[in-house]
Parts: structure tokens; sequence; C-alpha cells
């Protein structure tokens, strides 16, 4: 799972990349053109965790703010953990610090979590307030209103993975590179920024 251009990819073995710079960039882009310049995000890495994914993701996210003059203020960068009660207390703090965001990027299993501090605070996802998930997960369907999320093929990928396992182990010298595009897949968690226009 790589960065485009982070890594020197192995050119000797097989390699299958999923172009996480578009993710992030398809999640912000869209928030940007609907009006949104105040965006929150709520990751996946631990305090002294050292996944590269997910560092490069947060810290891609941050590039990004600054190249489009988008507004990211610290308490709006919160991890969310993986349970509902994690993800309720960090939503808590974005939420109810001096600032508030307009919209948040997470991921689809923060969705419920996300949903429920939202509607207690009688803010209605895709009006109110606009939420972007990742991996196009069951339960961005399930929900109401149905998320705005990115499709990252993980079932595609699995099979292109296992196929290429397959192939390698019959011929060392197969070194194929496959990428894995990401789409955006917009629903009715997203809007136009309801505060656009005001000074706030």
């Amino acid at each position: 799972n790589l960065f485009s251009n982070s890594l020197e990819l192995d050119k000797y073995a097989p390699n299958l990349v999923i172009d996480n710079d578009h993710l992030v960039e398809s999640q912000l882009r869209h928030l940007i053109e609907l009006g949104h310049k105040k965006i929150g995000y709520m990751h996946l890495k631990r305090p002294n965790e050292a996944i590269r994914d997910l560092q490069m993701r947060l810290k891609l996210f941050l590039e990004l703010t600054q190249k489009y003059g988008i507004v990211a203020e610290p308490e709006w960068i919160q991890f969310g953990g993986y349970d509902s009660d994690t993800t309720t207390k960090a939503m808590g703090r974005i939420l109810d610090g001096g600032k508030r965001p307009t919209a948040l990027i997470c991921n689809d299993h923060h969705l419920p979590g996300v949903y429920n501090s939202l509607y207690s605070r009688s803010l209605t996802p895709g009006k109110d307030f606009s939420v972007v998930g990742t991996d196009n997960m069951s339960i961005s369907q399930i929900l109401s209103p149905q998320a705005t999320t990115v499709d990252t093929s993980a079932e595609w990928a699995a099979r292109k993975a296992l196929t290429m396992l397959e192939k390698s182990m019959k011929d060392l010298d197969y070194n194929e590179t496959i990428n894995i595009e990401c789409e955006l897949i917009i629903r009715e968690s997203t809007g136009k920024n309801p505060l656009k226009g005001e000074v706030k």
C-alpha cells in the first residue's frame, strides 16, 4: 500500500500500488468545490505509531490544505480510533472548540460516531455539515443520509494480489506493477457550505 513517488518500487518483484495521493486529494477537492474552506480530518494514526500509510495520508492532507489555502485548525485534526466511544469523543473536540469546521474527512468506520455527534448537536450531514469517508464500506450506504466516500477497490485489489502472488511463485522473474485507482463516490453526506458568504 504505497504513495506514488514516495518510495522506490522493487523492480525485481510485482507491485500493487494504491494511489493514496489521488485518494486524499479527491476528498479535499470535492469539499473545496462545494465551498468548504474549514475542513477537519479524523485519522487512525495512534501517537508514536509508525504505520507509514497512515502517516503519509495525514501528512498529505496537511500539505494540501496549505496548497489550497484551506483552514485546518489543530483541534480539527483528531485520532478517531477504532471504536465508537473514541470517535464520538474526537468529534466532540472537533465540534465544540472555539471554532468549528464545516466539513470532515474520516474513515468509513468512523461514520456512525460522526453522524451521531452531528445529530446530537442538531446538525444534519450533507445539509449543515459535510462528511467524506474512505473505503466505500457497506456502512456508508446503510447510514442516512448515505455517505460520500472513496472506493479503493479493496476486493479487486485482494483478488489481484493473490493472482500476482500465484504468478510470482511460478515465475521468479515476474515483476508487473499494477496501479489501483481510487474513485470518489458522491452521495448525500456532502453539500454546499451553508456558511459560504457569511463572515465567521
